[in-house]
């Protein structure tokens, strides 16, 4: 123990030291900018985060950030690498593994999605293993409803996470009414931080005159609503030194218990992760089963951390071996061209028309009472009732009692959800669509299920 303190201590010292001198700012600075939406308690809001990162130090456990986001995010125009949460995780990383921590950041981000349908995929979609679950979908979403469904899905994973947002946002006061204690309910914004430096005589270079890629690069996605590298290094390493605050409050607390005997035993504490209740849902447009209950998922769009659509493709001899419906990603200028800059973000849909037959996949270990839907890419003006197609759902057709869930929309998709809970079974189910009509196409985006 002694040895992690001492090496934790040393390696927080030096990252903090090169990042306040690369801006020339102080390390309030950095921290100036985190708005916690806990209003009962006074200081410490961060309790939560802290003691997530102690336990992560004591039991040598992974401690995992995973952000969702648009293509800002994702780091367009740029090389996958100067993303801020890959900065982020570089300049985190050395530190959190001398204090006894794998260290993991997800960036899984997508060019031009909202958070909504993911956000009721959390564990396929993000990690079940997830400590913090980051929502950034500032120029692609501004709705209360789909922001609380995002917390409330979040706090159902098992290890039951913190929620940052990368922006103030105007719902957020009232929704930490309710989860700004049990989620650590908390936003980060850059601008001031941005406004500091940019005055900040010698160290203006560091942020001023910004471009794509540290050098020079031909990645897809140099365009004005884009960051810079520098822009994306800023708020990453904004990130390193708030989180890396909270884990300096995190070494002193293990150094303390350290002074005790074995930090594993010392005061009797018990290390598992507890989790507690959902508090009622505020918003009442919000679908009382999305509110409640997690989801199974599978997803044509990448990246992802569970089950793809290609996974549950039933591709048995009752399902004729195959289908002749294909993987189309309507965003491939970008996926095929972006992946020499390591992007990893992929729109990839099952389409299917009158001439190819079906499509089936089997849904595993469906709930007694659960409910089996999809969610597809459709025309912004039409909806489910406008198309001629088939749903079977264990052999009987289904289509005309699938219920509208919720929609998504962005420049970049028009996505609607349905589902229902006639005919669904305990265990596998099979869930089958066929075209019916010239003309019409089913561009399948996820499968869902509980």
């Amino acid at each position: 123990p002694a040895t992690i303190v001492n090496e934790a201590e040393a390696a927080l010292k030096a990252m903090q030291g090169t990042i306040m001198a690369l801006y020339g700012v102080k390390e309030q600075d950095f921290l100036a900018d985190t708005r916690w939406y806990d209003e009962k308690a006074k200081k410490h809001q961060d309790r939560k985060l802290v003691s997530r990162m102690v336990r992560a130090m004591v039991q040598g456990d992974n401690f995992v950030f995973s952000v969702g986001g648009m293509s800002d995010t994702a780091g367009h125009g740029n090389r996958h690498s100067d993303s801020y949460p890959i900065v982020m995780f570089s300049a985190l990383a050395p530190v959190f593994k001398a204090a006894n921590i794998k260290l993991e950041v997800r960036n899984l981000a997508m060019g031009g999605v909202p958070s909504f349908p993911n956000s009721v995929c959390m564990e396929d979609a993000f990690g079940a293993d997830s400590d913090v679950i980051v929502w950034d979908f500032r120029m692609v979403e501004r709705d209360e409803v789909k922001g609380e469904l995002y917390i409330r899905q979040a706090l159902m994973l098992p290890r039951q996470p913190s929620v940052m947002f990368k922006r103030e946002l105007p719902y957020l006061p009232k929704l930490g009414k309710s989860y700004g204690e049990l989620a650590s309910l908390h936003a980060l914004d850059e601008t001031n931080l941005f406004n500091k430096v940019h005055k900040n005589g010698a160290q203006q270079k560091e942020v001023a005159n910004d471009n794509f890629c540290e050098g020079q690069c031909k990645c897809p996605g140099q365009v004005r609503w884009h960051a810079g590298w520098k822009m994306q290094r800023l708020r990453g390493l904004q990130m390193a030194m708030v989180y890396g605050h909270m884990l300096g409050q995190a070494i002193s607390e293990y150094k303390a218990l350290s002074a005790q005997g074995d930090p594993k035993t010392a005061g009797g504490h018990d290390w598992s992760i507890k989790t507690e209740p959902l508090p009622k849902a505020m918003h009442k447009d919000l679908k009382p089963m999305f509110a409640s209950e997690p989801f199974k998922c599978a997803l044509s769009w990448s990246p992802r951390v569970g089950k793809g659509l290609r996974d549950v493709l039933d591709s048995s001899a009752e399902a004729k071996g195959a289908t002749k419906w294909k993987f189309n990603d309507p965003n491939k200028k970008i996926s095929s061209s972006g992946a020499k800059c390591g992007y990893l973000d992929n729109k990839e849909q099952l389409e299917g028309g009158v001439d190819d037959g079906w499509a089936f996949f089997v849904l595993p270990a469906v709930s007694e009472g659960g409910v089996v839907g999809f969610c597809a890419d459709f025309p912004k003006d039409k909806r489910l009732s406008d198309f001629a197609f088939l749903v079977l759902l264990n052999g009987e057709e289904v289509q005309d009692s699938m219920e509208f869930w919720h929609d998504a929309k962005t420049l970049g998709v028009s996505i609607q959800c349905y589902g229902t809970t006639k005919r669904v079974q305990s265990g596998d189910n099979n869930l089958g669509f066929r075209v019916m009509q010239k003309g019409q196409t089913l561009k399948l985006t996820h499968v869902i299920w509980r």
